[in-house]
């Protein structure tokens, strides 16, 4: 998935985000929700993705949204993360990314719930980062997961107890 980065247009930084989210094309076309050809012609800058589909992207991809549009970053938080010259420093944890996927498929499926892939991946990836923010040492972050399960049941036992309030979402 390493190839030479073009930083300069929307395309290359949503190609940048993909590859080092660990993401093929096709993989983050189906946890976006946005067919595949559409999303070649974005990263091939034929032409641009609506706001709302950008920040799917930046979601999935754990990126701001306002990075991949500029290359730019606003004096935020994130700025630290992303090492605070408009570059984006992505150093995905894949052993402890897939334990934050599974946990959260796994704690869905054992409440009943229906996931969709693009929700399982938005959520996954906000609790991923979360559990990075949170804690520093890998040796918290076992006791992290065993939090994350536990506020997801939470989450999803408190959205039932809401009538009207439609499917759980965390």
């Amino acid at each position: 998935m390493e190839r030479d980065e073009n930083l300069t247009t929307l395309g290359g930084r949503i190609r940048s985000a993909a590859d080092r989210a660990g993401l093929y094309q096709k993989d983050l076309a189906r946890l976006s929700g946005i067919a595949l050809r559409t999303l070649q012609n974005w990263i091939a800058d034929k032409n641009a993705p609506p706001s709302d589909e950008l920040q799917k992207i930046a979601q999935i991809c754990g990126v701001p949204a306002d990075w991949l549009l500029n290359g730019e970053l606003a004096n935020s938080p994130k700025d630290a993360e992303f090492g605070g010259h408009g570059q984006a420093r992505f150093e995905r944890d894949d052993e402890l990314f897939g334990r934050v996927v599974d946990i959260v498929a796994k704690t869905y499926t054992a409440e009943g719930v229906r996931l969709a892939m693009i929700d399982l991946g938005r959520i996954a990836s906000r609790k991923y980062h979360w559990l990075l923010e949170a804690s520093v040492e890998p040796e918290e972050r076992g006791a992290m997961i065993k939090l994350i399960e536990s506020q997801l049941r939470a989450e999803i036992r408190a959205a039932r107890a809401k009538p009207g309030t439609g499917k759980a979402s965390a």
